[in-house]
């Protein structure tokens, strides 16, 4: 059995070289990194690799619909003969659909660490809490892309921005794409509200009891819909208008939708006919690369906006506890919370000295009525500023 070598050296290395005042490089936010959007629930267990989940659906009655009938007093024949007490009757079947899910997991990881190095090094305690801290904002980066993700994969309404609000259930069209404009939003907006996709969704209703839906986009994007040539115009003679000069995402609701700025939303571009992803961090490609903003994030053709009702998915976490009957194993978490692990062996850590801090995610993609969101893919606008070359 090889053993390895990927143990943490800065400890050594750095040691007697670096001041105490140390800072940490924040990651950015997103509305996806908490719970309302896609809230948890548990995993079932003892239900099979794929449980299944039924969603009633709303049925009518077959062939015709219900009838009403004038009628007077009865007219004494035998069970009536069709009279009053024998109204037209129509039989309404239920109806149902049967969604599944899998479970998915993944296990992070740091560095291994050697107390040993420790003893002589720098600030071990602060070395040691930016690692975890910077596990920590991995497992919820983590977490946030994969919300976005399956939220956009079992979404049934997955649009995108041409002449014909071109609409799927599996996968996005790749026509002739414009840009995003308040009359999709108001399309969507009916449709979604017709269907029944804000009740429920904990927005309630405005101050003119119009249904409310949360809609998630970039700043980028909600500056377009705000200077929207009718839109601008009915906040300019509105109570609002002073947020026109206010910071940027000042509109918190706006024209029946409530908004979060995500400024990580999902970027595209159409390469020969496919949609490739364009990630907003960089990946590493070697060892303790730092993590940075991809700059081809900043010029991608297309984005996503979300109506994101909080009806669409749930994650199933599996249960701490794992034991059946005598036989017990270890609580495991599958939150994406790190715990340190120093497992002692014959081979490779014979004095129980070498550590490391793991944490392991897993959840199911639990469907819930998959009608209820949109996934909007758009293009965007090129940034367009005028350079003054005089001074005067």
């Amino acid at each position: 059995m090889a053993c390895s070598t990927d143990i943490n050296n800065y400890f050594v290395s750095e040691a007697n070289r670096l001041s105490s005042d140390t800072m940490y490089r924040n990651w950015a936010t997103s509305p996806w990194d908490t719970e309302e959007i896609v809230p948890k629930t548990r995993w079932p267990d003892g239900m099979g690799a794929t449980p299944n989940f039924l969603v009633f659906e709303r049925s009518m009655p077959l062939t015709n619909g219900i009838t009403f009938q004038t009628y007077g007093f009865n007219d004494g024949g035998e069970g009536d003969g069709g009279g009053s007490c024998t109204p037209p009757t129509v039989t309404v079947y239920q109806a149902s659909t049967r969604r599944t899910m899998s479970l998915k997991k993944a296990a992070v990881e740091s560095e291994q660490i050697c107390i040993e190095d420790g003893r002589m090094a720098w600030e071990i305690v602060q070395q040691g809490s930016h690692i975890l801290r910077n596990l920590q904002n991995n497992s919820r980066y983590a977490w946030s892309v994969q919300r976005k993700t399956e939220f956009t994969s079992i979404c049934s309404n997955k649009a995108v921005a041409d002449s014909s609000m071109t609409t799927s259930s599996s996968s996005f069209g790749t026509g002739t794409i414009g840009t995003i404009n308040r009359e999709m939003l108001d399309y969507w907006y009916d449709r979604l509200v017709a269907d029944g996709a804000h009740q429920n969704n904990g927005l309630g209703t405005n101050e003119y009891g119009q249904p409310v839906l949360p809609l998630i986009l970039s700043r980028e994007a909600q500056a377009t819909l705000v200077n929207n040539e009718t839109s601008l115009n009915n906040i300019r003679w509105s109570n609002s208008a002073d947020k026109l000069l206010g910071p940027r995402g000042s509109f918190v609701n706006l024209e029946g939708f409530k908004h979060k700025i995500d400024i990580q939303a999902p970027r595209w571009n159409l390469v020969g006919g496919a949609w490739v992803s364009v990630p907003f961090y960089l990946p590493a490609t070697s060892a303790g690369q730092d993590a940075e903003v991809n700059p081809d994030y900043y010029t991608a053709q297309y984005e996503d906006l979300f109506i994101a009702s909080n009806q669409v998915v749930k994650f199933a976490i599996p249960g701490a506890s794992l034991q059946a009957g005598p036989m017990k194993f270890k609580p495991q978490d599958y939150l994406g919370n790190f715990e340190w692990r120093n497992i002692q062996d014959n081979v490779c850590n014979k004095d129980g000295n070498i550590g490391y801090f793991r944490g392991i995610l897993g959840y199911g993609a639990q469907p819930g009525i998959p009608e209820y969101g949109c996934v909007l893919r758009f293009r965007r606008c090129p940034i367009n500023w005028t350079v003054n070359t005089r001074c005067s």
